[in-house]
């Protein structure tokens, strides 16, 4: 499915995943940490694939084994790897006290259970896989 890379496709690109998401025997609790993880993706590469006033797209691909949840995501945006980037997540400070922004990478990481990230030609692919 192709969507315009803009935050007003956002909604319909998530009813897209969540029509899958749905579909998979977890708890309520986890799905929602997959939806969480899938639309932090989407956001960044709204927000950063694609330089001011470009138009892009965002190609979302979902496939349902019985065992997993795939979901492939590309884009022919700014090249980047997210998998590479350093995070520095400050659990200690309170909130008031830690920067904004910078946890969309985590919780990728931290609630999907494999991700993958290639460069194939001039397109960004971000594949993601929950394990139920």
């Amino acid at each position: 499915m192709q969507f315009v890379a803009q935050r007003a496709h956002l909604p319909e690109m998530m009813h897209y995943v969540a029509s899958y998401i749905s579909q998979i025997t977890l708890p309520d609790s986890e799905q929602k940490k997959v939806e969480v993880a899938v639309e932090e993706a989407l956001i960044n590469i709204i927000i950063y694939a694609y330089p001011k006033n470009s138009k892009g797209t965002i190609d979302l691909e979902c496939q349902l084994t019985p065992k997993q949840l795939d979901i492939t995501i590309r884009d022919s945006g700014i090249p980047f790897n997210p998998l590479i980037v350093p995070l520095t997540i400050d659990r200690l400070s309170p909130l008031e006290e830690r920067k904004l922004g910078g946890l969309g990478i985590y919780f990728i990481l931290e609630f999907m259970d494999e991700i993958q990230y290639r460069r194939v030609g001039k397109e960004n692919a971000l594949h993601l896989r929950k394990n139920f």
